[in-house]
């Protein structure tokens, strides 16, 4: 189709699909350059151009629609390594971990406030009520479906499951890729994983120098420790995660990167932010159960376990400062 058809094309269907609420038709879907200028227009209608933050709300969709031309096999690769350490404190900003009430956040949830950490940025979106529906996005329409096979146009911010049209449940979507749940695991078994239950072996594969607490709450332990393998089924060393459980069960995730473009993240959550200082840098709270921050060229997550006796946010800051 030449630019100005394209164009012409775009602004009618746009115009069709705001004000009458009508679906462009199969042959205008056919063309990617009208198929792609529609769903951008869509997610600019979107936006609250009255709103404190929407330019960080326009520059993460533009974000996410460049980040969808990677192949889906290095972006999968990329995001288990990356965001399968981010989502043990809340979901992934750009792109969340697919169910219901994330996905619904990331077409509904409004910026309250966004912290930048250097590689680490947080945005705290408004609460989505329980039980509240929206429209299916533009993107997703006629690719997911309930349990009966029926096509969703409407989602409702609940537990739901949702499939693909070939009956398979739907673990995630991000940057136009849907993944299924069979894909997600074998993709993750395909990465690997390297188990260390030696405390003393910690800095035996990283870049950096790992940070274990000081102080620890009255029952915690060092359970054992997790890298992701590279290619070469090596354990990766920008990346450890490290855990801690009490004597009831519960866990402490404590997550260590080596700071860098390539490992930075962000992370969207409906839970309170609050700005704070670890040993001097600046931090986020999130929600009194999780504490990012960068320090000396690493990146830190420590998280909570949120079942039984979850501990304060006092004690949370004190194992946080005790990382030195």
């Amino acid at each position: 189709m030449k630019p100005n058809t394209s164009a012409n094309a775009f602004t009618n269907s746009l115009d069709d699909y705001l004000n009458h609420g009508k679906m462009p038709s199969e042959t205008e879907m056919h063309d990617p350059e009208v198929a792609d200028l529609l769903a951008l227009g869509k997610k600019l209608s979107e936006i609250d151009f009255d709103a404190k933050a929407y330019k960080a709300q326009a520059r993460e969709e533009v974000f996410a629609a460049s980040a969808a031309s990677d192949s889906a096999t290095n972006w999968q690769k990329r995001w288990f390594i990356k965001g399968a350490i981010a989502a043990a404190a809340v979901s992934l900003f750009v792109g969340v971990m697919f169910s219901p009430p994330a996905i619904a956040g990331e077409w509904m949830g409004k910026i309250i406030k966004t912290l930048s950490l250097g590689y680490i940025e947080i945005q705290q979106v408004e609460p989505q009520l329980e039980g509240e529906n929206i429209s299916v996005p533009y993107e997703l329409q006629g690719k997911i479906f309930d349990e009966h096979g029926n096509a969703l146009t409407q989602m409702s911010v609940s537990t739901q499951k949702v499939y693909t049209a070939d009956g398979e449940e739907i673990e995630e979507y991000r940057d136009g890729v849907i993944i299924t749940k069979q894909d997600a695991e074998r993709d993750l078994n395909e990465i690997g994983m390297t188990t260390i239950h030696d405390a003393a072996k910690l800095n035996d594969h990283t870049n950096f120098e790992v940070k274990v607490p000081a102080y620890l709450p009255e029952g915690y332990q060092f359970e054992r420790a997790e890298q992701y393998n590279n290619d070469d089924g090596l354990p990766a060393p920008e990346y450890i995660n490290l855990y801690y459980r009490n004597t009831q069960g519960q866990e402490l995730k404590l997550f260590q990167r080596e700071a860098s473009e390539e490992t930075a993240y962000g992370l969207s959550t409906e839970s309170r932010v609050e700005e704070i200082e670890i040993n001097g840098q600046p931090a986020a709270l999130i929600g009194n159960s999780s504490i990012d921050w960068q320090s000396d060229g690493v990146l830190y997550s420590l998280a909570a376990d949120k079942t039984g006796q979850s501990l304060n946010k006092e004690e949370l800051i004190k194992i946080a400062e005790s990382i030195k």
